[in-house]
This record gives structure tokens, C-alpha cells and sequence, in this order.
């Protein structure tokens, strides 16, 4: 008997596939997956604003990454695809949410975390099959993000103009996107140059949210590498 005895070997793998029936279940008739799941008795799942794009993106992203490493396809994953898809406008190439009794107000129109959620999960869906249709719409969208960032002064907007930097920045790598490089740019330089979102002794700005914040820092690490 030696130290390592009993011990299990870790397998990404195998906590991949065991996720696999959260993610086919833990979803309404339509495919959206849920935001809130209350401990009451019983368990009870109910929607939120964030379960249009921001929950949606990162279960897309989860089961085609699941479906990489276990070779195990999830039929939502197409269901996700097309429901995300579904959101854009083609106008502005920016996700629009729909107004529902749990996703009010003007947030719908230009949530900038839906934006960089989405955005990436999309990144994610064209490496994984890529189409030059989908490729399209990605360049659609960080374009309708240029505009719309470069011309809102909205607070909330700015506080999370960071957010959309670590996607951006995997938009300029693979698909050699000058304008994501330019936008990553410009918001790295509006982020600690001009709106000092983070202080000298490493704090952020009180309200700030820990996971833009964090997201912010990571996405301006890869700009300077």
C-alpha cells in the first residue's frame, strides 16, 4: 500500500458527461434553461432576465466544449444554437431581449453582458463547426458593439465596457478581426486610462461587480500579451 492508494484519478471527462443531464433537464418547453432554482419542497426552477442570452451563451459554450472531450452530442446544444441566433438583431447585430414579465426594462435592448456572453459562446460554436455564415454574424455583432459602446455614456454601460474585452480579444486572434483589436483597444484605454475603473492600490470602483471586474482584468491581460 503506498500514498496514492484509494486515491482517484482525476478525469475531466467524467465530470463533463455527468453534467450532461442537468443539461437537458433543467430547461422549460422551449429549450431556455433556468437562472434561479429555489430549495423549497419541492425543489422549485424559475426563469430570470439572464436566461435569454447570458445563461444560454454559457450552457452553448459548456456543451460544445462537453461534446469535444467526451464525444457525447446533446441534443439542446443545437436547441441553444438557434435560440441565441434567434435574439440578434439584424440591424444593429446586437442580442435583443425579449420583454416578459421577468425581463423588463430597457437593459433588453443593450445589455452589454449579454453581448459579451453571447459573442463568445458564438466564437466558440464557429471554431467548433466553422461557417462562413456564422462568421458573419460574429463580425456583425462586434461591429454593432463599436457603434454602441463608442456613442452610450449610460453608467451602467461603462462599468462594464470591460466585460467585453476577453471576447473581443479571442474575435481578434481567430478570425483576425482588426476592428475587435481596435475595439479591445479602445476600451482598455477608456478602463484604466480615462474612467479608472481599478485604483493604484488595486481596488475597484465601489459597485462594481466581482465577476466583470475579474472578467475585465483577464480580458485586458490577454490584450497586452
Amino acid at each position: 500500500m503506498n500514498e496514492y492508494t484509494n486515491h482517484q484519478t482525476l478525469s475531466l471527462e467524467t465530470y463533463a458527461r455527468n453534467s450532461s443531464n442537468y443539461y437537458q433537464q433543467m430547461v422549460d418547453s422551449k429549450g431556455q434553461p433556468y437562472f434561479n432554482i429555489f430549495w423549497t419542497d419541492p425543489a422549485e426552477a424559475a426563469h430570470d432576465w439572464p436566461d435569454f442570452a447570458d445563461v444560454t451563451a454559457r450552457q452553448l459554450q459548456a456543451v460544445i466544449m462537453l461534446r469535444r472531450m467526451t464525444g457525447m452530442a446533446l441534443p439542446i446544444e443545437q436547441t441553444w444554437h438557434q435560440n441565441l441566433l434567434s435574439l440578434i438583431d439584424p440591424d444593429s447585430g446586437l442580442i435583443r431581449r425579449p420583454h416578459t414579465h421577468y425581463a423588463q426594462g430597457d437593459d433588453g435592448d443593450s445589455f452589454l453582458g449579454d453581448q459579451a456572453l453571447t459573442l463568445y459562446a458564438l466564437l466558440t460554436a464557429y471554431l467548433d463547426d466553422p461557417n462562413e455564415k456564422l462568421r458573419q454574424t460574429i463580425l456583425k455583432m462586434i461591429a454593432g458593439l463599436e457603434s454602441y459602446v463608442k456613442s452610450t455614456n449610460r453608467e451602467k454601460d461603462v462599468l462594464l465596457f470591460g466585460f467585453l474585452i476577453k471576447s473581443l480579444m479571442v474575435c481578434a486572434r481567430y478570425l483576425n478581426s482588426e476592428q475587435a483589436l481596435n475595439l479591445s483597444a479602445w476600451i482598455v484605454h477608456k478602463t484604466f486610462d480615462e474612467d479608472f475603473m481599478f485604483t493604484h492600490d488595486n481596488k475597484f470602483r465601489q459597485g462594481g461587480h466581482v465577476h466583470s471586474m475579474l472578467r475585465t482584468l483577464v480580458g485586458a491581460a490577454d490584450y497586452h500579451i
